[in-house]
């Protein structure tokens, strides 16, 4: 069979590693029966997928525009290049794609209209009525597809809820790039000052200002405790977190930066002492799983699926108080070489995800599923 895959949505960061992973760094899926892979996406992201005899990438000058020139090209240009060459499945990458063609898989990868209180944390009515409108464009695609690809157990469990029972649902994970793999050397004891890191973007559900007086309240117990919030400039709430800076008189001990690469976030790993994932909404947290790849002492959210990617409960706290956030990193402070431990473990659970495992998975899954004899 051949496929094609809708890559025009993804613009995050685990949506383009997912593509990047599952192209670049999987295998030919010539192993179970598919001939040919079109990947439809915008000219940024084509320009980074390597050529292979059996790819063929498929731009247009609508998906370089505003969402509403990919809508129309979703909905009106998509299926007839679909039909005209004659492929037989289509993988939308992005649930809140607008479902045209019958023959369709769609991947679940944003949990934010569907856990519960979320929505709430944006104090902006146009996010909130954004949020609203793709959940509805999910829950419309999940429905229509013949087979729905969730990230995790947890995100299938909350989801459905929502979607009600769906055609048939199958559990890919994620991968690792291995430029992460044990990158974290284990110290002798901690740095001084001890150095804590946090990647992610600034949103409201990632709880950067409970961290914040987190380790202001370690840095008033005369610990002198630098935290690196690695991403932290960009996002709906890198404003609020910026004036929170400023009224905790964190200045000097809060480094927040722009969006980095993975070179770069290997090396900001490398030279710190604690990570730190305080996120409550996920889907399958793709910076989380860099980190336990890394073998850094990690502190987490017991929130979403966090749990279930880590495989244990040890140092995790609610992210939606400070009080624990403080709690579980002198716990990890005081307790260092425990800590350490927990990096290790961390770094072996890490082991599951990987690109080539995903890329299996996922052309398997294409070629055992049932599709209509027609083609649109």
């Amino acid at each position: 069979m051949d496929i094609l895959i809708d890559a025009s949505r993804n613009r995050s960061g685990g949506a383009i590693s997912h593509i990047l992973g599952i192209l670049n760094d999987g295998i030919n899926p010539s192993v179970y029966g598919i001939k040919k892979v079109y990947v439809c996406s915008y000219s940024k992201l084509l320009n980074r997928i390597n050529d292979k005899p059996w790819l063929c990438k498929v731009n247009h000058i609508f998906l370089e525009k505003s969402i509403f020139h990919q809508l129309i090209w979703q909905i009106f240009i998509l299926p007839r290049y679909f039909k005209n060459r004659k492929i037989n499945v289509c993988l939308y990458t992005d649930a809140s794609a607008y479902v045209m063609i019958k023959n369709s898989i769609v991947m679940s990868r944003d949990m934010l209209s569907f856990e519960p209180g979320h929505i709430d944390l944006f104090p902006n009515f146009k996010d909130r009525l954004r949020l609203k409108i793709i959940g509805w464009l999910q829950i419309r695609s999940m429905r229509k597809a013949k087979n729905v690809v969730f990230l995790t157990k947890y995100a299938k469990y909350v989801i459905s809820k929502y979607t009600g029972s769906l055609n048939s649902v199958s559990i890919i994970p994620h991968g690792l790039k291995n430029n992460f793999i044990n990158v974290w050397k284990h110290r002798k004891e901690l740095s001084k000052p001890i150095s804590i890191i946090y990647v992610s973007n600034a949103s409201h559900y990632k709880h950067h200002i409970n961290v914040l007086k987190a380790v202001k309240e370690i840095n008033k117990k005369g610990i002198d405790v630098k935290l690196n919030l690695i991403g932290a400039n960009i996002g709906p709430a890198s404003t609020k977190l910026q004036n929170a800076i400023k009224i905790e008189d964190a200045k000097s001990y809060v480094r927040t930066t722009k969006f980095m690469n993975a070179d770069e976030i290997v090396e900001e790993l490398k030279t710190a002492d604690l990570g730190i994932f305080a996120s409550s909404c996920e889907n399958m947290p793709n910076t989380l799983i860099e980190m336990m790849g890394s073998g850094i002492p990690i502190a987490c959210s017991n929130r979403g699926p966090m749990l279930e990617v880590l495989g244990t409960s040890n140092f995790t706290f609610n992210p939606f108080k400070s009080s624990e956030i403080y709690d579980v990193l002198m716990d990890m402070i005081n307790n260092y070489e425990t800590a350490k431990m927990h990096g290790k473990i961390c770094l072996e659970r890490s082991k599951k995800f990987s690109w080539v495992k995903c890329s299996k998975d996922t052309f398997k899954n294409i070629s055992e599923l049932e599709f209509d004899n027609y083609l649109n």
